[in-house]
């Protein structure tokens, strides 16, 4: 049997060395039998937090083959190669926009003649909000700052009198 040696429950913890207790640091004997899909679990934990580890890599830690660990990633990552999702981020604005664009074309008057009225107030207000992030704007004014605001106006008021 395999055993493993620092396996954490609490994701929030970290030990005194600044690692991350969560992390396998090796594999030993006689490990605990894992539940129905818990090792998928792990080799997908372990995918996501540490993308520099190779799937033998991982395939160590959880105690598995390696056959297994890519055929678990294949299905997670549905067959996407680190460089294509890199390649996604790098131009995800883009992309993004594109698609943005060629869903708004889409719309007829049909469409907006269908649509309720919640439904129209509440599509014109998601795209002036992402118009202003866009261009830089503030999307919502927080009002505890105008009441902070207002409350040192007032007191420089007060001490000028």
């Amino acid at each position: 049997m395999l055993r493993l040696e620092a396996v954490s429950t609490n994701s929030q913890a970290v030990s005194d060395n600044g690692i991350d207790p969560g992390v396998l640091l090796g594999a030993v004997a006689d490990a605990p039998q894992y539940r129905r899909g818990e090792r998928s679990t792990l080799i997908k934990y372990l995918h996501d937090r540490y993308p520099e580890l190779r799937p033998f890599q991982i395939a160590k830690r959880v105690g598995c083959g390696q056959d297994h660990v890519a055929h678990v990633l294949n299905r997670y990552v549905k067959g996407v190669t680190p460089e294509e999702l890199r390649d996604f981020q790098a131009n995800e604005p883009d992309i993004l926009d594109a698609f943005r664009h060629k869903t708004l074309a889409s719309i007829t008057d049909a469409d907006l003649e269908k649509a309720s009225f919640l439904q129209k107030v509440t599509g014109a207000a998601i795209l002036l909000d992402k118009s202003r992030l866009l261009n830089g704007q503030p999307t919502s004014i927080h009002v505890t700052a105008l009441v902070d605001l207002v409350g040192l106006l007032r007191s420089e008021q007060a001490s000028d009198e």
